[in-house]
C-alpha cells in the first residue's frame, strides 16, 4: 500500500513556483517561462533560432497556456504563488491526464534535447547541464540522478525523466523517486 505524505505535493509545487519565477518578483508570467527556455537552450547549447530552440520555446508557451487557463483567478495575467499551488493540485494532481496534457510536451522536448548525443538517454553530465538551467548544484543533479536511476545502469531515458517529472508535480507518493528530480528540496 503507497503511502501519501501530506504537505509534500505542496512543498514540491513552491520549490517548482520559485524556479519558474526566474525574475524573482514573487509572480510567475510568460516572459519567466520563456527566460527559462532561453536557460535550458543556453545550458545545452542549442540556438533559439535553430528548429529545436524554437519548438522548445512554443512548448513553454503551450505550458503558459494551460497553466493561465487553469490558475490565473483574478485575470491579471500572473501567477501568484497561491493561484499556482491552488491549479496544480487541482488540475494536474487531481484530474487524470492533466499532467499529459499541459507538462508532458514541454518536458519531452527539454528531456530530448538535454540526450546530447542523441542516444536515447541521458547521462549524468547531460543531466548535471539540464539542471542547471533549473538553479540546482551538481551535487543536487548528482543525488537526483541517482535517485532516479531506479535500475542503476548510469543513464536515465527520456521516458524516466518524463514520469519522474510526472510524479514531481503531480505526486504526493513519498517513496517515488521523481521527489528528488531537482535534487534534495525543502519541504
Amino acid at each position: 500500500m503507497t503511502m501519501h505524505a501530506p504537505g509534500l505535493l505542496d512543498g514540491k509545487l513552491t520549490h517548482a513556483f520559485k524556479q519558474l519565477d526566474v525574475n524573482g518578483n514573487g509572480q510567475i508570467e510568460l516572459d519567466d517561462l520563456l527566460e527559462l527556455g532561453n536557460r535550458v537552450l543556453a545550458a545545452l547549447k542549442v540556438s533559439p533560432e535553430s528548429a529545436d530552440g524554437r519548438a522548445l520555446a512554443a512548448a513553454y508557451e503551450q505550458l503558459w497556456s494551460a497553466l493561465v487557463r487553469e490558475a490565473d483567478t483574478n485575470n491579471d495575467g500572473m501567477l501568484s504563488p497561491q493561484e499556482y499551488v491552488a491549479a496544480m493540485r487541482s488540475a494536474f494532481f487531481e484530474r487524470h491526464g492533466g499532467f499529459d496534457e499541459a507538462f508532458r510536451p514541454a518536458a519531452t522536448i527539454t528531456v530530448r534535447l538535454a540526450d546530447a548525443d542523441g542516444d536515447g538517454v541521458v547521462s549524468p553530465r547531460d543531466f548535471e547541464i539540464l539542471l542547471s538551467a533549473f538553479q540546482a548544484t551538481p551535487a543536487d543533479a548528482e543525488v537526483a540522478f541517482g535517485h532516479l536511476d531506479t535500475d542503476g545502469d548510469g543513464t536515465l531515458s527520456v521516458d524516466e525523466v518524463i514520469e519522474a517529472a510526472r510524479h514531481f508535480y503531480a505526486g504526493d507518493d513519498p517513496d517515488a523517486p521523481g521527489n528528488w528530480l531537482f535534487g534534495h528540496i525543502d519541504n
